[in-house]
């Protein structure tokens, strides 16, 4: 297969996309591997949430924001029953000042269940609890971007020309 026939594949399933009206784009993250603290392996690398929007020339216009964990934030805890559990606070590459975004990510090791929250200019958007690593990602980034959250954009995905401009 040649360069113009994946290039137009993409274009078509690119195509596909911005033809619907709400766009799913989600993400299942890899782990967070830190030497000598096994414990991060039940947290993400980082997080991506996305945005699709089909523009009135045809184009596509293509968002995301990225959420990367700040690990000074890693705290273990005992749960109310005891049961063994931890935080992590994850921020928003993008953020700028006055609008900030934030995930809070927990783990309850002995239950098995991710819980996480996501905060947008010091309000809470959306909040996710799941048992399985895939299942639980694929629901929590499929809530996409949020009104003024911090996020990057990509103009005109079907043009050959790609543009990218920060903005929230």
């Amino acid at each position: 297969m040649n360069k113009e026939n994946i290039s137009e594949k993409k274009k078509e399933k690119l195509e596909h996309i911005a033809a619907n009206r709400r766009t799913l784009m989600s993400y299942i993250p890899r782990r967070l591997k830190v030497e000598h603290c096994p414990e991060l392996y039940e947290f993400p690398l980082n997080v991506l949430f996305g945005a699709a929007k089909k523009e009135s020339d045809g184009s596509l216009t293509l968002a995301h924001g990225l959420y990367e964990p700040d690990l000074s934030t890693y705290t273990p805890v005992k749960g109310e029953s005891g049961q063994s559990c931890a935080a992590m606070l994850y921020s928003n590459k993008y953020n700028r000042e006055g609008h900030p975004a934030s995930l809070i990510l927990f783990r309850n090791f002995d239950a098995g269940l991710y819980v996480a929250i996501k905060n947008v200019g010091g309000t809470d958007v959306t909040e996710v609890r799941g048992d399985d690593w895939d299942t639980f990602f694929i629901e929590l980034t499929s809530k996409g971007l949020y009104d003024g959250e911090p996020c990057t954009f990509k103009y005109n995905v079907l043009s050959e020309n790609l543009h990218e401009q920060k903005t929230a």
